[in-house]
Formats: structure tokens, C-alpha cells, sequence
């Protein structure tokens, strides 16, 4: 039988937006522990808040935003608030807002948005009509007078909502391999050479076709490399990270299937090493700068954190060996963090009805493996909000977890099935996050007594 749940609710308000978090704890954590996952999870809001849009873009010098003609593109998960947040930061006001923004991932008042060039598409697999919209957006740039200054701001979830198929490669086809591709294991650097190989307006093709404007590029970075031709599949920055995995993967998918195209002439690589024209390019946030500010918070509070490690990534068992490993080394009363964007690998089991993601797998892997422990939470969250197709923004877990997996199969079967999410969530360990307005890949917090 599960044990009775204690509902836990904070409420944190900012005057530009609010964030809000709700969670339960079980009784089966001691007082002690659950006063301190209370402190971590407001530690880690607190952060969040300090971060905001309306904030970050502070970081951009106000020269670089004075220009007669300018005008504002924003594109992924976050695109909306920071165009926002960019507009009223401009002491010169742009002529126009440009936004693709990724659906169900923004709250801003619909009232702003009225005079914006505004859709929400998919993520993260485009669609038809997502490449009917960036070929409207560029035939509406097309326009532009040459003096026009492009101030762009990459946001996590770019490349599902700024796509066009290469020459020769349908939208049907195109669709067929990145969904594929998701299911692989790739991780975002193979992703991306993928993605690179197959679009028109990727790894600084889009800066290419408008090489006569001046661009400035701002990112918000939701890669562990914080590598600008990363983030967004790099729309505006000329290069690529090669993959020959990838490619020999993407080489095999072609042949399998009878595509009439072909990847290696389609797209010359040197292509991708050519400049592109006057552009500037910035990562204005990052993960490092979360994790910094709660790293501090914590310890204003007088908890002994410390940062393991900022750029987790790989397969699942593979990070939760090395976060179980640095659990049993650390000290009583200390706190590890870590962040990351490990890799799940899809498979047959999964069906329509599965309900996981990233945190949610990673959460419940470490409860198996922390069983035989005593005192250990773990607590793991998306900061965008969203763990893949989870109810919940992320999971609080703890050695008495894996005990209440077993009646529904155990840990490594609800894996398989990638229902961690579904299963963690309708057992009450779920943590749902929202209105972040950012999108820095995934926390994870381990507390030990």
C-alpha cells in the first residue's frame, strides 16, 4: 500500500510573470527531509525567477541594439517572452516581431502578440506546415530593406520550428527521418548533423541567404556544449559538428527506404564552413548561470552543495552509475547537483499510451539503485517545464521509491516501456513546474543525510 501524501504547495509571484510549483512528499520521508526538500525546490524557483527573460536580456549590450532599422525573429520554446522581453529592453524599438514560437510552451498575453508576425508549431517533429511558415517568414524577410538589422534569439526548440527540406528531399521524407532519428539515441550533436544534412535554413544556412542584412544572434543555450552551432541546429552561425555515425545512420535510413536522394551530393560539406556574412553571435544564458545562482542560494541557507557536474550525457545507466557513485561517496547532510541532457533510447514496447521522458527515466533508474540507502532524495526537474511526454515537470524520489515500482512491474520494466513518468506521477512523486519562461536542459539535486 502506498503511504498517505502530505500536499505541498508554493506559490512565487514576479510582477513581469509568476511561477508555480506544486509537489507531494510522502510520510514515509522523515520531517527533516521534507523541510529540506521544501527549501531546495523554493532555492531552485528562486533561481529561476532571478533568470527570467525580462532579465537575461540585460546581458546584451545597448549598442549593439541601436539601430535605425532593426527588426526582432525569436524562434523555439522560450521565443514569445524574450521577444517580449527584448522589446521593451530597446530603447529603439524594432519595426517588426518576428516569432515561431514551439506550441503549448507559451504563456504570454495574446494581446501583445497582434501585430506580430506570430505562429506556434509543432515540437519537436515539424510538420508541413511548419515548413509552409518558414517559407512564408523568409519570403516576408525576402522584403526587407538591406539596412534592416536582424536581432535573432535562438531558444531551445528552434530546429522543430525553423525548418525547411533540402532540394530534393519531400516534407514527407523529411519528417520520416527526423522522427526516426529521434528514436535512436542520437545525441543533440548527431541530431544536428542530421537536421543540418537535410534543411535549407540550418547550420548558418539561414544567415547565408541573408548575408547583405547584419545579423546579431542571441542564445539561450539548452546544450551541454553551449556550442552556438548547437543550439537551434544553428541557424545563423556557419559550421557543423560532423557525425559520421550520423551520417553513416542517415546514409543506411536512405537506402532502406528507397529515397530517391542523395545525402553526400544534396550537401556538399564544405558548404557549411563558409562565412556568412556580417554576423554576431552570444549566448546571453545558460545552465551555468542556473546552477550558480542555486549553488549560492543553497548555501546562503546553509546546506552543504556542491556541483558534480553541468554537462551530463549519454545513456541513462551510464549517468545514473556515475550519480549513484558520487551518492554513496558524499558526506551526511550535503547536497549534489548535477545537470544534463542524457539520452533515452526508444523500442518496440513503447506505445501511443507510454508516458516518460529524460527526468522521469533518470529519477526512477536512480530509486532502483538507491534502495539499499538510507536518508537519500533525488530530486529531478526539466526547466522547461516538460519531460518529454510526462504528466509532470519532474520527480522527487527517494530509497523507499523502488519498493512501490514492483507491483507495477518494477523499475527496469517501467523503463523499458519509457511509462516512468506516467507510473512515478500516478504514485504521487511527481513535481509540476510552471510558467518558466526557459528552457536550460535538466536538474538534477541529490540530498543526503
Amino acid at each position: 500500500m502506498i503511504p498517505s501524501l502530505n500536499s505541498n504547495t508554493l506559490l512565487y509571484k514576479l510582477n513581469y510573470s509568476m511561477t508555480t510549483v506544486s509537489y507531494k512528499l510522502s510520510e514515509e520521508l522523515s520531517k527533516e527531509m521534507r523541510n529540506l526538500i521544501e527549501l531546495h525546490i523554493s532555492s531552485l524557483v528562486t533561481s529561476i525567477n532571478s533568470i527570467k527573460p525580462h532579465r537575461s536580456v540585460l546581458n546584451i549590450p545597448n549598442e549593439d541594439l541601436n539601430h535605425e532599422k532593426q527588426i526582432i525573429l525569436s524562434f523555439g520554446k522560450n521565443a514569445a517572452v524574450f521577444a517580449d522581453a527584448l522589446q521593451n529592453y530597446m530603447q529603439k524599438k524594432p519595426q517588426k516581431i518576428y516569432v515561431l514560437q514551439a506550441k503549448y510552451y507559451s504563456n504570454l498575453n495574446k494581446e501583445k502578440l497582434s501585430n506580430w508576425f506570430y505562429y506556434e508549431l509543432p515540437h519537436p517533429i515539424p510538420t508541413e506546415t511548419t515548413f509552409k511558415i518558414t517559407e512564408k517568414l523568409c519570403k516576408e524577410l525576402d522584403k526587407l530593406d538591406e539596412n534592416t538589422v536582424f536581432q535573432v534569439i535562438i531558444t531551445g526548440g528552434t530546429s522543430a520550428v525553423l525548418a525547411i527540406p533540402e532540394n530534393g528531399i519531400t516534407a514527407k521524407q523529411y519528417i520520416e527521418i527526423v522522427t526516426s532519428a529521434l528514436k535512436q539515441g542520437f545525441d543533440i550533436h548527431e541530431l544536428n548533423t542530421i537536421r543540418a544534412l537535410i534543411d535549407r535554413v540550418k547550420a548558418g544556412k539561414f544567415s547565408s541567404k541573408y548575408s547583405k542584412h547584419k545579423i546579431y544572434t542571441w542564445c539561450i543555450s539548452d546544450v551541454i556544449s553551449d556550442n552556438p552551432q548547437v543550439i537551434g541546429s544553428g541557424p545563423t552561425v556557419p559550421g557543423i559538428i560532423y557525425s559520421n555515425r550520423a551520417v553513416q545512420w542517415l546514409n543506411r535510413y536512405v537506402e532502406k527506404n528507397k529515397l530517391q536522394i542523395n545525402i553526400n551530393s544534396t550537401n556538399d560539406i564544405k558548404q557549411f564552413t563558409t562565412t556568412s556574412g556580417d554576423t554576431h553571435c552570444e549566448i546571453i544564458l545558460s545552465r551555468k548561470v542556473l546552477l550558480s545562482r542555486l549553488d549560492q542560494h543553497l548555501q546562503n541557507n546553509n546546506i552543504n552543495s556542491r556541483i558534480i557536474n553541468m554537462s551530463l550525457g549519454g545513456n541513462i545507466e551510464v549517468v545514473c552509475d556515475a550519480i549513484v557513485e558520487e551518492i554513496i561517496k558524499a558526506d551526511n547532510y550535503s547536497t549534489l547537483i548535477w545537470a544534463g541532457e542524457p539520452v533515452v533510447v526508444l523500442n518496440q514496447t513503447i506505445n501511443d499510451n507510454s508516458k516518460g521522458g529524460r527526468v522521469s527515466s533518470i529519477c526512477t533508474l536512480v530509486a532502483e539503485k538507491i534502495k539499499q540507502l538510507d536518508n537519500i532524495c533525488f530530486i529531478g526537474i526539466a526547466t522547461d517545464g516538460k519531460d518529454g511526454t510526462s504528466p509532470s515537470s519532474g520527480y522527487i524520489v527517494s530509497n523507499h521509491t523502488a519498493k512501490h515500482l514492483i507491483p507495477l512491474g518494477g523499475s527496469y520494466k517501467i523503463i523499458q516501456k519509457l511509462n516512468t513518468g506516467g507510473v512515478l506521477s500516478s504514485l504521487g512523486y511527481g513535481l509540476t513546474l510552471n510558467q518558466t519562461d526557459i528552457n536550460l536542459l535538466d536538474i538534477y539535486m541529490a540530498i543526503i543525510l
